[in-house]
């Protein structure tokens, strides 16, 4: 604060001008300088041994003691209980070493209330060198720093004294800091509903703790903003790569981080988005992290800029558009590999082919499709290709259907057609579970038609909405497709594994074909080989690709 450093150059120019000989200066003007003194600073003299033996006008008026309670008394009379001895011992060592001491003490008043005071305290030496006095000069500076208290109150997270938003908004201004990451812990609130709201507090300080500990290592700052989401910014200048691969590691490290208590078993998963901006850095992270939510189960950390943050609707409009009319949107085809006999069906996978090659997925198109009559054409198209395909390689191919698909009349009237003229034994409808059971009556409705000419039913993303086996049962699917979610967490969460085991344990007594999609890995195939899923789909098992 200016007004802090205006006080501390005041008394050092103070202490120099004490300190130095001065031509002329005799003991009157000295006399006549300590006069002034009083005027405008607190001042009190003790002798060798810290007792008082002189206190101005000032001091009495700030402590409140008189000069009768304070004389004969060392300073401790005005000592708060919040002051760290090892403070006192420095400044006593200094002091008697003859050197002047400078520093900002919080002191309390004879009725209790605490006063804070930016103090220089001189050694007074006699002919002979030896200190015969201490010289205490002294600015009441209260206002100026509950003030400055305030403003910190003002940005810290009360439960775990971290920084909070405001304070991240702040330093990314004043530092010109382009980056920054949210990171959101996942399922909290299922843990905050079934552990309770205390216990669900423990648990965001411990995890601040974990955090905080690692800003050294990985050179971040971190800030809490609110509920289970926290935030970091690097704390020197590093390109978006940089800071991207530092959040990569943290999460990793965070996540097989062992955090037990209270005999809970805490399992860290986090979600990460990271926004690169000059002024929407944060709500670009934000944004990151419900894409990621929605499009990749948090798995994946999305980046968000001023780039790739735009409305890019009537663009991914125009493309698709032209694309339609152009036969450049394909079908990607991915195998589901049964674990018994080897046999295979495919998911027919949607993708856009850009005039300049560029092949991307749904994830960039199909939000802002949906708003449009074009999406039910992207439905029609991948229909027809997946029919042909499985036509050509005499196998069953699955297509994934949305409540926007099943509520349009047109869009279901054209299956219908389409299943009656090629036969429907070798389309599997996908439904996720969650629009299932929100709109029951409609998607059994539309399980019937579709059933009575030969086609099944898978139910998708199992796991992660509703679960409710009692719909579940009512629509008697063909297939569960366990939520990838769960899948791809199943080589460290013991969680999840016990969740997938339910879930096929509960397929197979109903007699409904379990598929687990998003196996990746060899380690993932090998901690479902015990739990006898009957296929499998991920990139470990068939990479999608397009077939002439």
């Amino acid at each position: 604060m200016k007004q802090l450093a205006e006080c501390r150059d005041s008394l050092t120019s103070l202490t120099e001008f004490i300190q130095q000989p001065q031509d002329g200066c005799s003991v009157e003007v000295m006399q006549q300088f300590l006069m002034a003194l009083n005027l405008s600073a607190i001042v009190s003299i003790t002798d060798a041994n810290g007792v008082i033996t002189y206190v101005n006008e000032h001091f009495e008026r700030t402590s409140g003691y008189s000069k009768h309670e304070l004389i004969g008394k060392k300073h401790n009379i005005v000592r708060h209980p919040d002051m760290s001895e090892q403070v006192f011992s420095n400044l006593w060592k200094t002091i008697t070493d003859k050197q002047p001491w400078r520093g900002l003490i919080k002191n309390r008043r004879k009725d209790g209330r605490a006063y804070y005071v930016k103090s220089v305290i001189l050694p007074v030496t006699d002919s002979q060198g030896n200190i015969s006095q201490f010289l205490s000069i002294r600015n009441d500076v209260t206002d100026i720093v509950e003030a400055k208290n305030r403003v910190r109150e003002q940005l810290t997270d009360e439960l775990t004294g971290l920084p909070n938003r405001l304070a991240l908004l702040k330093d990314l201004k004043k530092l010109q800091i382009n980056t920054t990451a949210v990171l959101d812990l996942r399922n909290f609130k299922i843990f905050n509903d079934y552990w309770g709201i205390d216990i669900g507090d423990v648990y965001i300080k411990k995890l601040a703790q974990v955090i905080a500990e690692c800003q050294r290592e990985f050179s971040f700052k971190l800030y809490r903003l609110g509920g289970a989401c926290f935030a970091i910014r690097p704390n020197y200048s590093m390109s978006t790569e940089q800071f991207c691969l530092m959040a990569e590691q943290l999460k990793y490290q965070l996540e097989h981080f062992d955090m037990v208590f209270n005999d809970i078993d805490c399992d860290i998963q986090l979600t990460v988005g990271v926004g690169v901006s000059e002024n929407r850095a944060l709500a670009y992270a934000e944004s990151a992290i419900a894409d990621s939510k929605e499009k990749f189960y948090g798995r994946s950390i999305v980046i968000k800029d001023d780039v790739n943050s735009r409305d890019d609707t009537f663009y991914w409009v125009e493309q698709i558009k032209e694309a339609l009319k152009e036969g450049r949107v394909i079908a990607c085809f991915q195998q589901i590999k049964s674990t018994t006999s080897g046999a295979l069906k495919y998911e027919a996978l949607a993708r856009l082919k850009l005039k300049n090659g560029r092949v991307v997925s749904p994830a960039d198109f199909l939000g802002p499709l949906k708003k449009t009559r074009y999406y039910s054409e992207l439905t029609k198209t991948i229909l027809t290709l997946a029919l042909n395909f499985a036509w050509q390689r005499h196998c069953r191919v699955a297509v994934n259907l949305s409540i926007q698909d099943i509520l349009d009349q047109d869009t279901v009237e054209f299956i219908m057609q389409q299943l009656k003229q090629q036969g429907g034994s070798s389309v599997i409808f996908e439904i996720t579970e969650s629009e299932a059971v929100n709109d029951f009556d409609q998607v059994s409705g539309f399980i019937k038609k579709v059933r009575d000419l030969g086609a099944t039913i898978a139910i998708d993303d199992f796991g992660s909405g509703y679960s409710n086996f009692v719909y579940l049962v009512q629509l008697k699917p063909e297939f569960i497709k366990i939520d990838g979610s769960i899948i791809n967490s199943i080589v460290d969460s013991e969680q999840s594994y016990l969740v997938t085991q339910s879930i096929v344990d509960m397929a197979r007594n109903l007699k409904v074909k379990t598929i687990a999609e998003f196996v990746s890995s060899e380690q993932i195939l090998t901690r479902l080989k015990p739990l006898n899923i009957d296929f499998l789909q991920g990139f470990h098992i068939h990479q999608p690709e397009t077939y002439c």
